[in-house]
């Protein structure tokens, strides 16, 4: 007796090794993609994950850098109150050494 079978398949690209590779759409439809793996072991989920994680130091990154600016901009009405208190103590130095 023969016969034909027909299934459906669902592709993937794997996100960690670039594998192609197919698994029967039933299956796949009950998945997430995190809990489907590549023949090498590589979850699905990594790529989204990976992205998510650039994110999220990405914006992290960039609030380092405001608070950095912020500080700079503190730092830099610092000194200039400093060299204007400076500026006022050597003037009163020399208005004492006349």
């Amino acid at each position: 007796m023969s016969g034909t079978v027909t299934i459906r398949m669902a592709y993937y690209v794997c996100p960690g090794c670039g594998i192609v590779f197919g698994i029967p759409w039933d299956f796949a439809e009950q998945r997430h993609h995190a809990d489907i793996l590549c023949p090498n072991g590589h979850s699905l989920g990594n790529g989204s994950d990976r992205i998510g994680n650039l994110r999220s130091s990405v914006d992290s990154a960039e609030g380092h850098v405001e608070a950095l600016f912020d500080e700079n901009e503190t730092l830099k009405r610092s000194l200039a109150a400093t060299k204007g208190a400076l500026t006022k103590a050597k003037a009163k130095v020399q208005e004492m050494l006349r």
